[in-house]
């Protein structure tokens, strides 16, 4: 069964050489509608094109958004409507959020490179060992015993597996309560520009849920929030300008959490590397060797 397996998969791998065919392009195709980052540069696609400008002189501009991408997709559907419904020039805060979506759009860019090249890593040493097992028992003539197939291929499952739940978990984790700060700043940047009331746009923002000790990094511009929404909603002052400051602040902050994020992945990788990895090389050069005793018996 083994080598029946291994000899279609030298087949599909010459038949794709022949015709030139790229599988990226099909595995990409295929992950695409779970790819959040592929969601985000179609919205910024849409709305770079919608011109909220024409609009706000009274052109018929139709704007829909297919797939969402994390708060962003609502809250551009919210400026739309406001725009459609009262008149209101949307320009200023459809430009704003814009830039936000592309910055946040950056920021994953660079969290997705660095998991696809530990991934990498992984992926060239696993078929590093399947190949190697499988060139063995191609010169000896036999194959290896089905119990070190199985087991070779646990071990390197796990470590995948392992290596992504993890990553899950630790992503969640780290961006859990900068999402919720990004969402609440961006909004009411965007809104306060809208002539809606300061009141409305407060409780929509939800940004009484913003806990300064939620989160050590982001404590003091999560306070600094706090105090001048409280400003702007009793004496009306400005916020646009400080807003602006704040979000500026907040991805000086994400650099920083991302510098933090890539060391904890770095050592992530090695502690699969060391615990499932590297206990599948040596699990098959004892039993190649094993196996090669034998054969020079015969």
């Amino acid at each position: 069964m083994i080598e029946i397996l291994f000899i279609l998969l030298i087949n599909v791998l010459l038949l794709l050489i022949i015709f030139r065919v790229n599988p990226y392009v099909y595995i990409r195709n295929a992950i695409k509608p779970f790819d959040i980052l592929s969601s985000g540069q179609e919205l910024y696609s849409l709305v770079s094109l919608f011109n909220p400008v024409l609009v706000s002189f009274g052109t018929t501009q139709e704007f829909s958004i297919k797939e969402n991408y994390k708060f962003y997709s609502e809250l551009f559907m919210d400026l739309y409507e406001i725009n459609r419904k009262y008149g209101a020039k949307i320009h200023a805060p459809w430009k704003s959020l814009r830039r936000s979506l592309q910055k946040d759009l950056s920021f994953e860019k660079k969290l997705k490179s660095m998991t696809a090249q530990a991934l990498g890593q992984m992926l060239v040493m696993s078929l590093f060992l399947i190949i190697f097992a499988a060139s063995f028992s191609i010169i000896l003539e036999t194959w290896l015993p089905r119990f070190v197939w199985v087991t070779l291929l646990c071990l390197l499952v796990l470590g995948w597996v392992s290596y992504l739940g993890i990553y899950q978990r630790m992503k969640n984790g780290h961006w859990k309560i900068s999402a919720q700060l990004l969402k609440v700043l961006v909004f009411i940047e965007a809104m306060a520009a809208t002539g809606l009331s300061n009141t409305e746009i407060i409780r929509k923002s939800e940004v009484s849920k913003l806990n300064p000790l939620s989160d050590k990094e982001f404590s003091r511009l999560i306070t600094q929030l706090h105090q001048i929404v409280d400003a702007w909603q009793k004496n009306g002052n400005p916020i646009k300008e400080v807003l602006v400051e704040l979000e500026a602040e907040f991805w000086f902050i994400m650099e920083l959490k991302l510098e933090v994020m890539t060391k904890k992945l770095q050592a992530l990788q090695l502690v699969c590397t060391f615990l499932f990895i590297l206990p599948a090389f040596f699990f098959l050069v004892l039993n190649t060797f094993l196996s090669f005793s034998g054969f020079l018996i015969e």
